[in-house]
């Protein structure tokens, strides 16, 4: 490996001191590729030691097979990914899995429909986005069929509560509300939706990060391709990426899976492949909405888990998204899958907050 000019990272780790930042990419002795985000803790002849979020890594040189410095970690408070509120993060994951059917539910337009009903309306007919955003999507995903209460609908609670119900039901949709706070805060709806017996159900954790950050420095997706996996960056989603969500066929693909995963104002579906084999590998998506990155639909062919293709993923997409111009990413990932969570933390996600979604039994 060469090192750089004076004053430059070096992307030599047999050069790097301790206390540098880096992330490396290596072989591991069982087969597949790893990687370590840290600090350099101790640098021999034979082995790199990196401090990462699980503890020591003693990676030998010999298996190394890219390596850069990154830069410092951001402070996380005035970090742009933190500066904005659990509502606004939530409007932002909603337009990037918004179903063809939706309304929202607030005073001024309930008063504005019957307005219009009694030939009265405001010559405007403007439908105000404000309230609670209700979604329905035949049933396909909780975020697509339940009502984000987003804002304060204008409402008392009880009405509030029938509007939804009475609206899911008329679709044959079984009422849900999600509901969202940050640590320590409860939303103003729970206690009415406790009241009126709507049991709460898969607790979510939003995380954000920087995509410099989770990109390991890397300022393009080219600087992360690996010579043992194909990855594959497209604008719509192919067979492959059909196919790794359990739809290998055109036949019986719900149509309201394409209108949720194109529904972005922008959006980037990644494959990958073994390039040995051709066997697939992994898929993921990357959505784009007020200058934020969204991940979602990551998902590994189990056979492979554990290789380091879902790091390679994300990490890619991250340099996507940094390449193109935006710095923050967030995702959604479920409690129960601590697997994951750790994973993305050691990427450099924490949490922003955490919400659930509260069913009509």
């Amino acid at each position: 490996m060469t090192h750089d000019t004076a004053g430059a990272p070096s992307s030599d780790p047999q050069s790097w001191k301790a206390g540098t930042r880096v992330v490396v990419r290596y072989s591991l002795t069982s087969g597949g590729l790893s990687d370590a985000l840290g600090t350099v803790t101790a640098n021999s002849a034979e082995a790199l030691t990196v401090h990462t979020r699980s503890g020591d890594i003693s990676v030998p040189h010999t298996s190394i097979v890219l390596g850069h410095e990154v830069p410092p970690a951001p402070e996380r408070r005035g970090a742009a990914h933190r500066a904005l509120g659990p509502s606004g993060l939530q409007r932002i994951f909603a337009a990037t899995w918004r179903p063809r059917e939706s309304a929202w539910l607030h005073a001024d337009n309930v008063r504005q429909e019957l307005a219009g009903a009694e030939g009265e309306a405001d010559e405007s007919g403007e439908t105000r986005e404000r309230g609670w955003l209700l979604r329905a999507a035949g049933g396909y995903t909780s975020r697509a069929n339940s009502a984000l209460a987003l804002d304060d609908p204008g409402m008392p609670p009880g009405p509030t509560i029938e509007a939804v119900s009475r609206w899911y039901s008329e679709r044959s949709l079984t009422p849900a509300v999600c509901v969202f706070a940050v640590q320590g805060e409860v939303h103003p709806a729970e206690a009415a939706l406790d009241e009126a017996g709507w049991q709460s159900a898969k607790p979510t954790v939003a995380m954000t990060a920087a995509s410099i950050e989770v990109a390991g420095g890397a300022i393009r997706p080219a600087d992360l391709q690996s010579p043992d996996w194909a990855c594959v960056l497209s604008d719509e989603p192919s067979d492959d990426f059909y196919a790794g969500l359990g739809h290998p066929t055109a036949e019986g693909r719900p149509t309201p899976l394409h209108e949720l995963l194109t529904c972005a104002p922008q959006q980037m579906f990644l494959t990958v492949s073994s390039v040995a084999n051709g066997q697939p590998a992994g898929i993921a998506r990357l959505a784009i909405s007020q200058r934020w990155a969204v991940l979602s639909d990551v998902n590994v062919n189990p056979v492979i888990r554990r290789g380091g293709v879902g790091t390679l993923m994300v990490r890619l997409l991250a340099a996507h998204a940094y390449q193109q111009g935006f710095r923050s990413l967030a995702l959604q990932v479920e409690e129960q899958n601590e697997a994951a969570l750790r994973a993305y933390q050691n990427l450099g996600f924490t949490e922003h907050h955490r919400y659930h979604y509260r069913v009509k039994r």
